[in-house]
């Protein structure tokens, strides 16, 4: 049987943004009931000129079907259609996970938007008991997050 193994998101705020928008985009991808009972880790980088850049990390286990079935309902047909098409470009056979890119600017919005570029919220999805695109692919239709 196909599960999640974990969930990990992350994102960077850099010297130019607001920290406390920036978590903001984290929290709106997780389920409101879980919110208070994540926990974000912070590393500080310095970029190449000295500026510096924040890493958030939030990893779950647990909780990851909740924020999967979470994140489903906030994506649209669209964005769904446009996930199951690229589905293959997402998923990594050798480590079995699927990154998701999320718009940041969207997601402080609390939209869920894909979004192929700089400036997102990485969501990695490590399955286990799987190692096919077939099956992950199973698995996200019955979840709801690809048609």
């Amino acid at each position: 049987m196909i599960r999640i193994h974990e969930l990990e998101i992350t994102t960077h705020c850099h010297a130019t943004e607001d920290c406390s928008k920036v978590l903001k985009a984290i929290f709106n991808i997780v389920p409101p009931s879980l919110r208070d009972r994540i926990e974000v880790h912070k590393q500080l980088l310095h970029g190449y000129y000295g500026n510096e850049i924040v890493v958030y990390t939030v990893k779950v286990k647990d909780q990851a079907d909740e924020i999967l079935s979470y994140l489903a309902s906030k994506l649209s047909d669209s964005e769904k259609a446009i996930l199951s098409a690229t589905l293959d470009l997402r998923y990594d056979h050798r480590t079995n996970k699927l990154y998701l890119r999320i718009n940041k600017q969207e997601a402080f919005k609390d939209n869920i938007i894909l979004y192929d570029s700089d400036d997102i919220v990485k969501i990695t999805l490590s399955f286990k008991h799987s190692r096919g695109i077939k099956r992950v692919r199973e698995y996200l239709r019955e979840k709801g997050l690809i048609k």
